[in-house]
């Protein structure tokens, strides 16, 4: 493949394969890019495939590298910086309404019986200071 071929598949790129091999060349994994792009891993790997097959390259590392070439970005080795649109995570409550409605009921189970469990040392070590205090007094029931 001759360097105009890569230079036509690189401008054939969508923004968001793009964006996608940015990150790649950031050296974000497929989780980290899907998370702060808010899309599915799947739809990562999706953009990743058809970018790679329009540039014709093998590796993922490979079509980020043509396309920061292009854009006259460092070289891979050297890319230290973040990219300029990190998102934040979502915060606690956008986080509880993206579960299904199954993974909430767990949820709640769980913190349910993490609250009893802790309720029940916190009783127990009541109990236990209370028969410390009455033996150290002499006072009994």
């Amino acid at each position: 493949m001759s360097d105009n071929d890569t230079d036509g598949g690189v401008e054939a790129l969508s923004a968001r394969q793009k964006e996608i091999l940015r990150l790649v060349a950031a050296h974000f994994e497929r989780k980290e890019i899907a998370r702060q792009l808010n899309i599915s891993p799947h739809t990562v790997k999706a953009h990743i495939d058809a970018a790679r097959k329009r540039l014709g390259v093998a590796t993922d590392r490979q079509a980020a590298r043509l396309l920061t070439e292009q854009e006259g970005v460092a070289p891979l080795s050297s890319v230290t910086a973040v990219p300029e649109k990190v998102a934040t995570p979502p915060d606690l409550a956008q986080r509880l309404k993206q579960l299904h409605p199954v993974q909430a009921l767990g949820l709640i189970v769980v913190l349910a019986i993490g609250l009893a469990i802790a309720f029940l040392f916190l009783m127990a070590g009541s109990i236990t200071t209370m028969q410390a205090i009455q033996s150290l007094t002499g006072q009994t029931h």
